[in-house]
């Protein structure tokens, strides 16, 4: 059984988007809290913790999608680089109309929240 928390070190951190990426830290988990993160020169000692080694990667929040259309992921790159009305109303709408059915939302759906999940986003609204 793995313990509830969980020591990530040696990692790339992102604390947020208005601060710089902080090299060769460690960050510790407990149940589904951030509990602390520091430089790797003052890790404490953490002997109950499941360890995960993060040398090469980059450890960051999840992203968040506020505004998506998840089942037109059908309709991606169709009439690119027109003014919105054009795009719209001669070439979206008229798709949709065609083509828009309750088994085409269900897997083009699906398509985005894989691809959401590949990207790393966590949170989405969807319209």
């Amino acid at each position: 059984m793995h313990s509830s928390k969980v020591l990530i070190s040696n990692v790339t951190l992102i604390t947020s988007p208005k601060t710089p990426l902080l090299d060769k830290q460690w960050l510790l988990v407990e149940g589904k809290t951030i509990h602390s993160f520091g430089s790797m020169e003052d890790i404490p000692p953490i002997n109950d913790a499941q360890h995960i080694d993060g040398t090469g990667k980059l450890l960051m929040p999840g992203l968040i999608n506020a505004h998506n259309h998840c089942a037109m992921t059908l309709f991606r790159g169709l009439a690119d680089d027109l003014e919105l009305a054009e795009w719209l109303n001669e070439h979206i709408f008229p798709a949709e109309a065609k083509s828009v059915n309750p088994e085409m939302v269900y897997w083009c759906s699906k398509l985005a929240a894989a691809e959401m999940i590949l990207s790393g986003t966590t949170t989405v609204a969807d319209g």
